[in-house]
């Protein structure tokens, strides 16, 4: 007699709830990351919860909670924070004025203005 082992998935979450997860786990980060004054005031965090600071840190906690790669937690982190600043701008500008400098190249851009200016001639490839 031959038995044959049949493995059956347990439930899955359906995507939304998955996605909806993910966005959660980016936006807790992304708060963490501000100073703690500012986390007590928001009422975000607990206190016994600590401080990100680091781009790194930051990804790799986001990967491992999410179970991507560190570099789909940074597309994924650059996402949610676009989607934060149409739908609330003024909590975006809180993050974008509150965290490190290090962080805040995930999210685009960086606080000091670049420093091209239409007076700077273009490169010319000579030839």
């Amino acid at each position: 007699m031959v038995v044959r082992k049949e493995i059956l998935p347990g439930p899955r979450p359906p995507r939304t709830e998955l996605n909806r997860l993910a966005i959660d786990c980016v936006v807790d980060s992304l708060l963490r990351c501000l100073p703690l004054a500012e986390q007590t005031r928001l009422g975000i965090v607990a206190p016994s919860r600590g401080r990100t600071c680091d781009r790194e840190a930051l990804l790799i906690e986001i990967s491992l909670r999410t179970r991507r790669s560190p570099r789909a937690a940074r597309w994924l982190v650059r996402a949610v924070y676009s989607a934060l600043r149409k739908t609330s701008p003024e909590l975006a500008s809180r993050v974008r004025a509150g965290v490190s400098p290090d962080v805040l190249v995930l999210l685009g851009g960086t606080r000091q203005p670049c420093a091209w200016s239409r007076e700077t001639p273009p490169r010319c490839h000579s030839g």
